[in-house]
């Protein structure tokens, strides 16, 4: 993956899911976004090897993303003002 800042080579420092999700701050953070429509995601905390920038990515299927970007479009998806 390349870094959003500079668009060079980034490594992984942690992944965390659902069934592992350590101190869990970053599986919280990803229950927000995908878990009302599925469980099964994957987060991943990223630094840049050049600039040093970190950032958090969120893994789920294709399928899933599909589903969930229908699901927005139609509005069943939570609404964070309601």
């Amino acid at each position: 993956m390349t870094c959003p800042k500079c668009s060079n080579k980034t490594k992984v420092t942690a992944t965390r899911t659902p069934s592992k999700p350590g101190k869990g701050a970053e599986v919280k953070q990803g229950n927000e976004l995908v878990g009302w429509y599925t469980p099964e995601f994957v987060v991943r905390k990223r630094v840049c090897k050049t600039c040093r920038c970190q950032f958090k990515t969120i893994e789920i299927s294709f399928d899933d993303m599909d589903c969930i970007i229908k699901e927005s479009s139609e509005g069943h998806a939570p609404n964070e003002n309601a």
